[in-house]
């Protein structure tokens, strides 16, 4: 750009524009007691950011805590305390993840004249077949 000076003085100003800023935002996910932690940090886009870890000690009955995913319903990628996540062009919604403390499950099929499957989490046993009553 050219800019031809007048014959008097010229006072230019800058213009400044604010870039958008993103949060990362913790979510309980239905947990039963203490609160989600809060990172109050405005990430511009690029910028990295430190996942927290449970600081507001958030439990749920018969659950631990397992970190933080990316979707409510667990599946989302996992992060832990710690690590680092790049911000993107939007706020990070980071929800607890909670593994249940009832033990593993157990899964056996009978079959197929017996037509039996019974399901087992913890102490509750769910039978279907023939000849068996849950």
């Amino acid at each position: 750009m050219t800019l031809k000076m007048p014959g008097t003085d010229l006072t230019l100003f800058a213009a400044w524009s604010v870039l958008p800023t993103h949060r990362v935002i913790y979510d309980g996910n239905s947990a039963t007691t203490g609160t989600a932690p809060v990172d109050s940090t405005g990430y511009l886009a690029g910028a990295t950011a430190t996942v927290l870890g449970n600081t507001g000690t958030l439990a749920k009955a018969g659950y631990e805590f397992g970190g933080w995913t990316s979707k409510s319903d667990g599946i989302g990628s996992l992060y832990v305390a710690g690590q680092k996540i790049t911000i993107g062009a939007d706020d990070v919604y980071l929800f607890a993840k909670w593994n249940s403390t009832a033990g593993d499950g157990q899964i056996t099929v009978t079959g197929p004249d017996d037509m039996i499957l019974t399901l087992t989490l913890g102490s509750e046993t769910v039978a279907y077949g023939t000849g068996v009553t849950a």
